[in-house]
């Protein structure tokens, strides 16, 4: 094409007449010939003048200069525009716009240090590279989208670390401000209750008065309830003895009462007219006569004559008096003198019905009045008692009705007095309630005040020093961006030392025994020239506010996950923490130069429990696969990669995102496909030295996994503690879980704590669950305390007797890498990991022992210098 304008034989014949056909025209108007070879070359010259062809190559390595000998058109018939490496002036403008000046989270006097000192980042970078290469015959490609990535990183970084710190802080805050308002509660709580105090000790006396006044009514009423039910027992038995009594006398009386009544009724056969006859007499006969004074008797006249016996009958209610006569108060003395009247005249009724009818009347009403009279007097004696009994009885009631009234009224008063007794028992309940309460809540402040009082100093310290975290993350996200966007190929010896333990400072200020001297070190190691290095001096210089000494790991990652990283298998160095910290860390995905495959057991491992997949590029079926891991969030592992990687990815690694929050795709070849955010991708070679291009640098994080002397170092100690003392490394690792285990609780406790403090509505020292938790909280971290002092303590004693081993594990690191540099020597001589590995534990197990640990370790080094001689001498 570039050439000549047309790549040859480009059109079947049929299809070349078509264009020939079409073209004729135009060509004759221009001038051209009527031959087909002319038409043809018009279409091609037309083309060429219309095409534009830009060829984009990369300058690195021998491609470039390759294809300019193969295909001289590539010089001859182009312009070739060189794009050198952005200038310092476009470094400064890119980063001056990126980073905008209105960034709140960036002071104004320090805007135009952290712009200069991202050029700074980048441009030393480059000229690290370069001597990286010269050094280690090792490629880092630097590129803008590295730069790029590298600011946005830095962007990411603070904004999400600074909203971190915020949320701690506003728990911390809170949890201190909860603190002093119990401490504002416990003196106001100290003041009232005292008061309340007292008010309950007068309530309890005016208790105690009112009862005293209860017990001595309720013992009067007492009294008088015995008293009355004495009289109601003797009135109940009256009232028996009565009504015996009553009655005896009622039946002799009923007796009499029938003849009484049949005079009565005899009466009532009477008239006036009969009256009228008797009384008409002048001289009546005898037997009447005597009759008529009977009555006179009986109604107790004082003069007995028939003249009287007259004026007695002229009454005109005279059978009415008759009939109503008390014949009950008829005396002894009258019923004798008629009886000895009606003896004189000796006339039955038979025959003074002879004599007079109203003769015979009367006559029938004396007889029966004088037969009542005799019943009567035999009953008196029993009616009077009778009437003695009731007089005694209606006395008797009469008195217990006073006694009722007098115990009615003093059981009002024992009521009123049980309902203001009552009334104060409650008012003493609420106060004693309000005091327990009280008493309760200044229990709980107490609690709270003395059980948070080491959490309120070191709330405070930590508040402050968050304060002034908050302004060292300009310095210390820049630190870690450029950590995370440039320095993953770098071997150990371009990276800082990292710290193994990473609570030291904490338990030398408990004065825990921890050997010394211990020493944190620098960002950079002293005796080489790391760009980190370069980083964190210009930052000072330019008065930036930075984290001193700087640690990498505080601000990617904590302890915790540390520890969870070596429990899964990746090596405790410093190297491979780093690495770790990329790996999971880093804006791209990872691709890990892992000659050793510690990186690859390591993600095996740490991704199983999310369904990892496995792949090769030559597997046919890895596009399917993949597919699936990306639309359900599993994991996905490229293994055995080598220096090229198939383009058919190219959107999955450059993370070419498409859509919104509702539904994201990613174009995996040509085919849409659903992207889930806990998708992770990862790439793995065991290539130790790749000749990989700028674009796989662009478009993943390259991390070199290869193994240091000192990690190696560190694992041989582990194979060899593993074998000598077997007890001794597993305690070791059991060690290393327990930890770990125990600082994620001891974190995870302080974190409920704060959110307990966070979450509790109304007075807080009504929440039982609060303080409980304190309590629980207190104990548990207190025992985790306890138990970290101790791990601290048993870790440097297994350490101190690991560490007789270390000679021996140092000579096997020092003749792996002697093994491996033979490579140098020869291409031939490729050594891996897990074969030394292999010749390393035959030498333990063929080496003499011996009691003396100087003499196996001497056994051990000798051992396997001969073995690894014999092994390397096969090659």
């Amino acid at each position: 094409m570039l050439a000549t304008g047309m790549v040859p034989a480009l059109y079947p014949d049929d299809e070349k007449d078509g264009i020939i056909g079409g073209m004729r025209e135009e060509a004759l108007r221009n001038g051209k010939g009527p031959a087909k070879e002319s038409i043809w070359q018009f279409f091609v010259d037309k083309c060429a003048n219309n095409l534009h062809i830009v060829l984009a190559m990369s300058p690195v390595g021998e491609t470039l200069r390759t294809r300019c000998r193969n295909f001289p058109g590539v010089v001859n018939n182009t312009i070739i525009d060189w794009f050198f490496p952005w200038p310092k002036q476009a470094l400064y403008s890119v980063a001056s716009v990126m980073i905008s000046p209105d960034n709140t989270l960036i002071p104004p006097d320090y805007w135009d240090s952290l712009v200069e000192h991202c050029v700074l980042v980048h441009q030393s970078v480059i000229d690290y590279s370069t001597w990286f290469l010269q050094r280690l015959r090792r490629h880092n490609h630097v590129t803008p989208k590295n730069y790029l990535d590298f600011i946005t990183c830095y962007l990411k970084l603070l904004n999400d670390k600074n909203l971190y710190i915020l949320s701690l802080c506003e728990r911390l805050q809170g949890g201190l401000a909860k603190i002093a308002d119990a401490s504002a509660m416990l003196t106001v709580l100290n003041e009232k209750l005292a008061v309340q105090r007292v008010a309950v000790r007068e309530k309890t006396i005016a208790c105690e008065t009112l009862l005293a006044e209860i017990a001595r009514s309720s013992s009067e009423a007492n009294e008088m309830k015995a008293t009355a039910q004495i009289k109601a027992a003797e009135i109940k038995e009256s009232s028996k003895i009565i009504a015996v009594e009553k009655a005896e006398a009622e039946e002799a009386l009923q007796e009499a009462l029938p003849a009484l009544e049949a005079a009565r009724l005899a009466l009532d056969d009477l008239d006036k007219q009969d009256i009228t006859e008797v009384r008409s007499f002048a001289k009546p006969p005898p037997a009447v006569q005597t009759v008529c004074e009977c009555i006179v008797v009986l109604k107790g006249l004082k003069e007995i004559s028939w003249k009287s016996a007259k004026g007695m009958m002229s009454d005109p209610s005279f059978l009415r008096q008759l009939k109503e006569l008390d014949v009950d108060n008829i005396t002894t003395k009258q019923t004798g003198t008629v009886k000895s009247m009606l003896n004189s005249i000796n006339v039955t009724i038979a025959q003074m019905s002879a004599i007079s009818r109203a003769g015979a009347g009367l006559l029938k009403f004396v007889v029966a009045v004088m037969g009542y009279c005799a019943v009567f007097r035999e009953i008196k004696p029993k009616r009077d008692k009778v009437a003695a009994l009731e007089k005694n009885f209606f006395e008797l009631k009469r008195g217990l009705d006073k006694i009722n009234k007098q115990l009615a009224k003093l059981e009002d008063l024992l009521f009123n007095l049980n309902n203001k007794y009552e009334m104060a028992m409650a008012e003493r309940q609420r106060l004693e309630e309000e005091t327990q309460l009280m008493e309760k809540r200044l229990i709980a402040a107490d609690k709270l005040i003395n059980g948070l009082s080491s959490e309120n100093a070191r709330w405070l310290k930590d508040l402050a020093e968050l304060q002034r975290r908050k302004l060292r993350l300009l310095g210390d996200c820049m630190i870690g961006a450029a950590f995370l966007s440039y320095v993953g190929a770098f071997s150990y010896e371009f990276r800082r030392e990292l710290l193994h333990e990473v609570w030291v400072k904490d338990l030398l200020e408990r004065e825990v025994p921890l050997s010394q001297p211990f020493r944190i070190e620098e960002l950079l190691t002293t005796d080489v020239e790391i760009r980190h290095e370069v980083w964190v001096k210009d930052l000072l210089e330019r008065e930036v506010p930075l984290s001193q000494p700087f640690r990498i790991e505080e601000l990617l990652t904590t302890d915790v996950e540390i520890s969870k990283w070596s429990s899964e298998g990746l090596p405790p160095d410093e190297l491979s923490i780093q690495n770790g910290i990329l790996t999971l860390g880093a804006s791209r995905f990872p691709l890990c130069i892992d000659p050793q495959q510690q990186a690859l057991n390591w993600i095996k491992k740490k991704e199983a429990k999310h369904n990892l997949k496995c792949c090769t590029f030559n597997d046919d079926d890895f596009l399917k696969q993949l597919e699936m891991s990306i639309k359900y969030g599993f994991p996905f592992l490229f293994t055995d990669v080598d220096e090229y990687i198939d383009p058919v990815i190219d959107n999955v690694l450059e993370k070419n995102i498409k859509g919104g929050q509702g539904r994201e795709t990613v174009m995996l070849g040509d085919k849409e496909v659903d992207y889930d955010k806990n998708f992770r991708l990862y790439l793995n070679t065991k290539l130790a030295n790749p000749k990989l291009g700028p674009n796989v640098f662009g478009k993943a994080m390259v991390i070199n996994y290869t193994v240091t002397l000192m990690g190696l170092e560190d694992q041989l100690l582990s194979v060899i503690v593993g074998y000598e003392r077997r007890e001794l490394e597993e305690q070791r690792e059991s060690l290393i879980q327990e930890t770990s285990s125990n600082k994620k609780l001891l974190y995870d406790l302080e974190d409920s704590l704060l959110r307990e403090l966070a979450q509790s509505k109304g007075n807080m020292l009504d929440n039982v669950d609060l303080v409980e938790t304190l309590e629980s909280t207190k104990t548990k971290a207190s025992e985790v305390t306890y138990k970290l002092d101790l791990a601290s303590r048993t870790a440097i004693d297994i350490e101190k007797t690991r560490d007789g081993y270390r000679p021996a594990a140092m000579r096997g690191a020092i003749l792996f890498f002697v093994l491996a540099d033979m490579s140098v020597v020869n291409s031939m001589y490729q050594y891996s990991l897990e074969s030394f590995l292999e010749v390393f534990t035959h030498s333990l197990k063929r080496s003499l022992p011996d009691t003396i640990l100087r003499k196996r370790l001497n056994n051990i080094m000798e051992a396997l210098t001969l073995n690894l001689y014999n092994y390397g001498c096969t090659g």
